[in-house]
């Protein structure tokens, strides 16, 4: 009898809610890494651009878009790539989009 209250545990664990990152497959080592240090970048690089924006007198869009970046982006990113079904892919794509803004920053 026993053994049979045994046989029937799994069936009572499949009512429990399935971790929603389970499906997806392990997230790639790039997406940490670039993570870690994307915060510090990102920081710096709005840093330096509302330096930049306030001494020039910019409208206030300069100053958003500069915070958006340095403090938004980062964890928007990581989050894109860790749910993405391939993260390296999704990573390189944010790598793309990091250098993209900082061209324009630049610019």
């Amino acid at each position: 009898m026993a053994y049979q209250a045994h046989i029937g545990a799994p069936a009572e664990m499949e009512d429990r809610p399935r971790d929603r990152h389970a499906d997806h497959a392990k997230v790639h080592p790039l997406v940490e890494l670039g993570y870690r240090v994307r915060i510090p970048i990102c920081l710096l690089m709005m840093c330096l651009w509302l330096l930049i924006l306030l001494h020039q007198d910019k409208p206030m869009l300069g100053i958003v878009v500069a915070l958006g970046y340095g403090l938004v982006w980062p964890h928007l990113a990581y989050q894109h790539a860790s749910r993405a079904n391939n993260s390296k892919r999704a990573e390189l794509r944010n790598l793309l989009v990091d250098n993209f803004l900082t061209g324009c920053m630049a610019a």
